[in-house]
């Protein structure tokens, strides 16, 4: 997967088995390279 620019392009949502709303981007480490998943503050969709 290719990483451009300072923003996440990539993430996922989803909700939780106590209903809670969950937004990650998926980030890499300025470190090591590695992967990470970064929670978002978002707020809900409406139904």
């Amino acid at each position: 997967m290719a990483f451009y620019g300072d923003v996440a392009s990539r993430g996922l949502t989803f909700v939780d088995e106590q209903g809670q709303f969950h937004c990650m981007s998926i980030h890499m480490s300025g470190e090591d390279g590695s992967i990470l998943l970064v929670e978002e503050e978002i707020s809900v969709p409406q139904e």
